[in-house]
Order: C-alpha cells, then sequence, then structure tokens
C-alpha cells in the first residue's frame, strides 16, 4: 500500500499533478479585473517544468500570461454581459491537461453573443460595427487561442472552452 507522499515522490523526484484552479465570482464588472488577477496568480503553477533545449518559464509564462489575461479579460466580460439577472454567479476554470493549458468561463445564461467557433465553410464573417465599442471578444479569443468551443452545459448555461498549446 502506497501513501499519498510514495505516489509523489519517485526517486526522490516530486511529479507534477495538474490540479484545475477553480473560482467562483459574482457577475459584475468587478470581476474582471479580479479574474485577471486570479489566473495570473496561480499561471506559474500550471506551466509545465523545464526540458532542455525548450523556453523557460519564465519565458514562456509571458507571453502565454499576456494572451491568457486577455481571453481571461474578454470571456468574463461576455458572461457579466450576458449572465441573467436571476443568476448572477461565473466560474472561471485553469488547468493544464494534453499539452494544452485551459480556460473556462461558464455561467447560466440561456444567450451568447452569436459567434460560433471557426466554421468549417468559407463564409464571409459578420464582423461588429467599426463605431461600436463591443463586440470583439470572441474575434479576439479566436485570434489568440490555438482552439476555443461553446459547451452547452449539462442542465443550463455555456462554457466557452479555450487552450494555449504549451510548447
Amino acid at each position: 500500500m502506497h501513501t499519498l507522499s510514495d505516489l509523489l515522490t519517485c526517486n526522490t523526484t516530486l511529479i507534477p499533478i495538474a490540479v484545475p484552479s477553480h473560482w467562483c465570482l459574482p457577475a459584475d464588472h468587478e470581476s474582471v479585473p479580479r479574474a485577471r488577477r486570479l489566473v495570473a496568480g496561480v499561471l506559474p503553477i500550471h506551466l509545465p517544468h523545464v526540458v532542455f533545449g525548450q523556453p523557460t518559464r519564465e519565458e514562456m509564462g509571458e507571453e502565454l500570461g499576456d494572451a491568457l489575461s486577455l481571453m481571461t479579460s474578454e470571456l468574463v466580460t461576455n458572461a457579466v454581459t450576458h449572465a441573467p439577472t436571476y443568476e448572477r454567479v461565473i466560474e472561471v476554470t485553469l488547468w493544464r491537461a494534453d499539452g494544452m493549458l485551459w480556460l473556462a468561463v461558464s455561467y447560466c445564461g440561456e444567450v451568447f453573443p452569436v459567434r460560433s467557433p471557426r466554421p468549417p465553410d468559407p463564409v464571409a464573417p459578420v464582423y461588429p460595427d467599426p463605431e461600436s465599442d463591443h463586440g470583439r471578444g470572441l474575434y479576439l479569443v479566436e485570434a489568440l487561442a490555438d482552439v476555443w468551443t461553446v459547451i452547452a452545459r449539462p442542465t443550463v448555461g455555456k462554457s466557452v472552452v479555450a487552450g494555449l498549446r504549451l510548447s
């Protein structure tokens, strides 16, 4: 029988475990900078250990940190904007899996901005009015993320999940 300590160590080398970071935040605009700070604060935990010939954790973290900060802002802003009045909570989750860093922002709303992930057919996208001060969030996420999608939650609501490649 092994203890948890035995399973985590192998020849005195700690094996990193990717445990998701998860926060429930009020669906108000003050949660946008708070979510950015929370995600930035745990980013070093989610970065892989340095491998010879690969970028350092600091180099990788700076590039990923910028992309992740903007994606967090856009997705949390969308969730705050579209969360229904009866459920004013959003969830933010960050985790590492399969060589990717994943960010999910979820809320209980029925409505989500009309923009689907990368259409399979070459269809001219409908861009927001150049004079508008909103409507570009998911375009930014698409430009930054290696992959992203909108997933219906099992009961009600949606999650937007975006992945950044770690290599």
